[in-house]
C-alpha cells in the first residue's frame, strides 16, 4: 500500500506524577512502585489486532493462556536474572515477585517447571473479553491496589483513560534506503537516524573491518 504506521503504546506517567516526585531520591525513578507507569502493551496489541488481525482474538491469546497454565521450564538466562536480584528475597517491596518466582519458598532454578496460575486466570479473562477487562474492572482495581500499597501512584482513572495510538512513521534516509520508525516520545528512530547520518560521512567500501567497527561504535556513542 506504500503506507506505514507506528503504534505508540508506551507506559504513561500517572496523573498524579509531578516534576519533583524523584527529588532527593533518584533511584525511586528506577526501582520500586513509584517508578511504575500506566501499562500500555495490552491496549496496544489489541488495537493492532483490531486493525490488522486475521485470526480471532481468542485464538491469538489462547497459547499464552495455556503456557501460563501448564508452565514452562526455566532457562539459563531467567535463572541467572533471578540470582542477580536474589538479595531482594526478603524485601517486602518484592514480595509479589518472589510469590511468582519462589512459589515454595525457594527461588526456581534452571530446569524447574514454572506455572503461573494467576497470570493464566488474567489472560483467560483477556482472551474472553478483550483488553477492556484489564483496564476497567476487578483486574484493574487489584493491580492499582497492589501498586498503591507498595507506594506507587497509579490510579483506576489512569487505567481507564489509557489509550494506544496509531501514528505516522518518522522517516529518514541512508544511502538511498528509506528508514522508518516510531516518532517521539520513542527515541529509537531519532537515535538511529543520527547514527546513520554520522556513518554516512565515511566510505562504504574498501575499509578494514576493525575500522568499520570503530566508526560504528563512535557513531553510536555520539547518537546516544
Amino acid at each position: 500500500t506504500n503506507r506505514s504506521h507506528a503504534f505508540n503504546f508506551r507506559e504513561r506517567a500517572p496523573i498524579a506524577a509531578n516534576a519533583t516526585m524523584y527529588a532527593g531520591r533518584p533511584l525511586a525513578a528506577r526501582f520500586g512502585a513509584l517508578a511504575v507507569g500506566v501499562p500500555g502493551e495490552l491496549r496496544g496489541l489489541h488495537l493492532v489486532h483490531d486493525l490488522y488481525g486475521k485470526l480471532p482474538w481468542r485464538e491469538v491469546v489462547l497459547p499464552a493462556v495455556l503456557l501460563a497454565e501448564k508452565g514452562f521450564f526455566v532457562d539459563k538466562e531467567l535463572a541467572r536474572s533471578l540470582r542477580s536480584i536474589s538479595p531482594t528475597f526478603t524485601d517486602p517491596l518484592y514480595k509479589s515477585v518472589w510469590d511468582v518466582f519462589a512459589p515454595n519458598g525457594r527461588i526456581v532454578e534452571e530446569g524447574d517447571r514454572l506455572v503461573r496460575p494467576k497470570l493464566a486466570a488474567t489472560l483467560r479473562q483477556v482472551m474472553l473479553h478483550g483488553a477492556d477487562v484489564f483496564y476497567d474492572g476487578d483486574i484493574a482495581t487489584a493491580l492499582v491496589n497492589d501498586i498503591r500499597q507498595a507506594g506507587g501512584i497509579v490510579s483506576e482513572v489512569d487505567m481507564q483513560s489509557y489509550y494506544a495510538e496509531r501514528q505516522p512513521t518518522q522517516r529518514s534516509w541512508f544511502r538511498g534506503a528509506q528508514v522508518l520508525g516510531a516518532r517521539p516520545p520513542a527515541s529509537g528512530s531519532a537515535v538511529l537516524a543520527t547514527m546513520l547520518n554520522i556513518y554516512d560521512g565515511y566510505p562504504a567500501t574498501g575499509v578494514a573491518e576493525d575500522v568499520v567497527a570503530h566508526r560504528m561504535i563512535e557513531a553510536m556513542k555520539f547518537a546516544f
